[in-house]
């Protein structure tokens, strides 16, 4: 995954959080439902398109694609 696409993704997280908490703070009280929903889906959004980036660690798995690549490329041999 290129740098700029990660770099682009922590920024907009962060610039969100941002907005998020400017929005909670003039309200004067927080809702600590909303903060965890927010963080954890900051968080899964994240790791997934990390994740993906990694496809032989992780939750996301491609063992069945990558067996039929290695049959493929000894057939070919």
């Amino acid at each position: 995954m290129p740098t700029a696409i990660l770099a682009l993704l922590l920024i907009a997280a962060l610039c969100s959080a941002m907005t998020a908490g400017y929005a909670m703070a003039k309200r004067g009280h927080r809702s600590i439902l909303h903060v965890l929903l927010y963080a954890a889906s900051i968080a899964m959004t994240i790791y997934v398109v990390l994740d993906l980036e990694h496809p032989r660690r992780g939750l996301i798995r491609l063992d069945a694609t990558e067996q039929i690549l290695e049959r493929l490329r000894e057939s070919i041999r």
